[in-house]
């Protein structure tokens, strides 16, 4: 049975969209978030992304993280008051090749007599050195019963969320 490409290629990017970053912070693999209660109402959310991530996807999540504490605590609106962006530099190494070629031919000397001749030829290239960047966000957030001005509703923050395919 033979698969046409297309369901093929849907079914690569169904598979993306569920291989989230939004999940607590590992050290095995370098990304997620972590959150502090600074206050009975104030939270501070880092998100640090992969490198394929953006900083306006990264940003983004740790939004989602502040309406998912702001759900669980049941507070139905939640403000920004404090962010602050950074970029992570991380180097990764793609070592370098040697090549071995040995090659052996006849030849014949003065007297016309045959003899083998080796040639070893070694090439090697360098390690590349390749710079990367994760996008590393920190939010500041205050828990409101109220909405205000600059306030955000939990509800629909957790929507967009939800429409991203982000499960809490």
């Amino acid at each position: 049975m033979k698969i046409p490409c297309y369901t093929i290629g849907l079914l690569f990017c169904v598979l993306l969209t569920s291989c989230s970053t939004y999940q607590p912070y590992s050290d095995v693999l370098g990304y997620g978030y972590t959150d502090t209660q600074l206050a009975p109402d104030i939270y501070e959310i880092n998100f640090v992304g992969d490198t394929s991530e953006t900083m306006t996807s990264a940003k983004r999540l740790a939004m989602y993280r502040a309406a998912h504490i702001a759900f669980q605590r049941g507070y139905p609106y939640f403000e920004i008051i404090n962010s602050r962006e950074m970029r992570r530099e991380v180097v990764t190494e793609e070592p370098g090749k040697t090549e071995i070629v040995e090659k052996e031919k006849e030849k014949k000397d003065k007297k016309n007599k045959k003899e083998k001749e080796r040639t070893t030829t070694i090439t090697s290239t360098p390690s590349e050195y390749k710079i990367k960047y994760k996008p590393d966000i920190t939010i500041t957030v205050k828990m409101l019963k109220r909405k205000t001005e600059r306030s955000l509703s939990t509800d629909s923050v957790l929507q967009q969320a939800r429409a991203e395919n982000i499960t809490f």
